[in-house]
């Protein structure tokens, strides 16, 4: 256990290996811009963080008036984060290094009893993971599980997940703590993408971000000045039961939401069959739109139009910069032209709606953001968690 630091060097030094975890390679100079920290705090955060194997210094930038100014890097090794992509229909768990690499990916159908099925299920794919990595277990020091639905920060359930049965019934973030031994932290799936994106997607450093995700469901994460929305109990960005699409007032608006009953894969999917009579699932549906099926091109311009009418109404409340759509259906070419053309149409003043950024694990890298924001203080010493960075 490292020594105990004052409280104004333990901030600044939690600072410190913060920027370098996530800007890394960085230098002296870049990591005192990006804290605001003095060049004697800064000295001191280095010299603790190199003193107990955190950090190396990497080389020496040459620079005009500046003789030196000495680069750092993490030490990868230092400590390992289990990071989750929890979903209706698949589950994917990955293991990332202090610098943000994911390293070993596993992969599964989500267990389709829900409830602590689910739980032990995340628990075997972890230690699968951190194995095919090479990394012993007892080097992974928290898991970070991006969840579809809301967060209990007391009671650690997660609510108005429809799509996973049970994890409204039991403490998911305690089960979790006890299968592997390491701290839990549980975020909402959308928020994580949105933070992967916001940290290093090609959406990186725009702070007023709508990130929607379209697939068995259908959720929003929201950035405003830098800062997820989260609302009073931590349901914001919850779009899926925006009264659009399905009657708001049926019991199953209800329990699903109208919009995710309208515009996720099952509405596409009823969709169809309506305009039709035949059965196909999303993917077929796609496929028949670009053979040119009537019904099937019908279907995807009715879900993108719902998606565009949330996108309108988010518009007018928060004026964002862009839309991102992400997911197994949003991130699709044939719904994002769509739903940007349909958007064009409601609103006087559209924020551009573009696709999730290509081959990027924008969930996955969003837990090891907040992985690493909670190494960042956990490693250096007993201080609390800042509650921002979700369920507890």
């Amino acid at each position: 256990m490292p020594e105990q630091l004052l409280p104004h060097r333990l901030l600044a030094t939690c600072k410190a290996i913060e920027a370098i975890a996530l800007f890394g390679p960085i230098s002296f100079a870049s990591i005192a811009r990006q804290t605001g920290l003095a060049p004697r705090e800064t000295a001191d955060a280095i010299d603790y963080m190199l003193a107990h194997g955190w950090i190396r210094e990497i080389g020496q930038r040459q620079s005009g008036a500046s003789p030196s100014n000495p680069i750092f890097e993490t030490m990868p090794e230092a400590a390992s984060i289990a990071v989750v992509d929890l979903g209706g229909t698949n589950v994917r768990v990955a293991i990332s290094d202090l610098s943000g690499n994911i390293r070993s990916l596993q992969r599964g159908l989500t267990h389709p009893r829900g409830g602590m099925h689910v739980v032990l299920q995340i628990a075997s794919l972890c230690r699968q993971a951190a194995d095919h990595a090479g990394v012993p277990f007892n080097q992974v020091r928290v898991v970070v599980v991006g969840v579809p639905g809301v967060p209990n920060r007391t009671t650690g359930s997660v609510r108005m997940a429809p799509n996973i049965a049970g994890l409204d019934e039991f403490d998911v973030r305690s089960a979790l703590r006890k299968a592997l031994e390491i701290n839990a932290i549980l975020e909402n799936d959308v928020n994580a993408a949105l933070l992967g994106e916001h940290w290093a997607g090609e959406n990186r450093g725009i702070d007023n971000l709508v990130y929607v995700k379209v697939g068995t469901g259908i959720g929003a994460g929201v950035l405003c000045n830098g800062a997820i929305v989260r609302g009073s109990s931590g349901a914001g960005g919850q779009i899926s039961s925006m009264p659009i699409g399905a009657d708001p007032e049926d019991p199953e608006s209800l329990r699903r939401g109208a919009l995710e009953r309208a515009a996720a894969g099952d509405g596409i999917t009823d969709r169809y069959r309506v305009l039709s009579g035949q059965r196909a699932d999303a993917a077929e549906i796609f496929e028949r739109a670009a053979s040119g099926d009537s019904a099937a091109a019908t279907s995807l311009d009715d879900a993108a139009r719902n998606i565009a009418l949330s996108l309108g109404a988010t518009c007018a409340m928060i004026d964002p910069e862009k839309f991102i759509l992400g997911g197994t259906i949003g991130s699709r070419k044939e719904i994002v032209d769509r739903v940007a053309r349909a958007l064009e149409r409601i609103h006087p003043d559209p924020a551009p709606v573009v696709a999730e950024t290509p081959d990027f694990e924008a969930a996955l890298l969003g837990c090891a953001y907040l992985g690493l924001r909670y190494l960042s203080a956990s490693l250096l010493g007993q201080v609390a968690v800042p509650k921002s960075m979700g369920a507890q």
